[in-house]
């Protein structure tokens, strides 16, 4: 059983859906720069959280060449906003 002091609080969770939307409304981010960037260690399921809330948020997918030569395939997130909901973003209070 996972004791009180290690589970993060449910706001902690919002909090980091706002700093991923902060982070998209910047500039579009793959999954591995939302992960470092907004402090989210599973970016892909917080995305998906935004968009169950209605957040437009856009995947493209990139093909990245490793060193050894193999390919693998990437997620590029981005936001589209309308210029209200971006002022509202920067000042942390979610989107209209």
């Amino acid at each position: 059983m996972t004791s009180p002091a290690t589970k993060p609080p449910a706001s902690a969770i919002g909090f980091q859906n706002l700093r991923i939307l902060a982070r998209l409304t910047a500039s579009p981010a793959t999954g591995e720069q939302l992960q470092r960037d907004c402090q989210c260690s599973d970016p892909i399921a917080s995305v998906e959280t935004l968009r169950k809330q209605g957040h437009h948020i856009t995947t493209h997918r990139l093909h990245r060449i490793a060193l050894d030569g193999s390919v693998t395939h990437v997620g590029l997130y981005g936001l589209k906003v309308t210029a209200a909901q971006q002022a509202a973003l920067l000042e942390g209070v979610g989107h209209a």
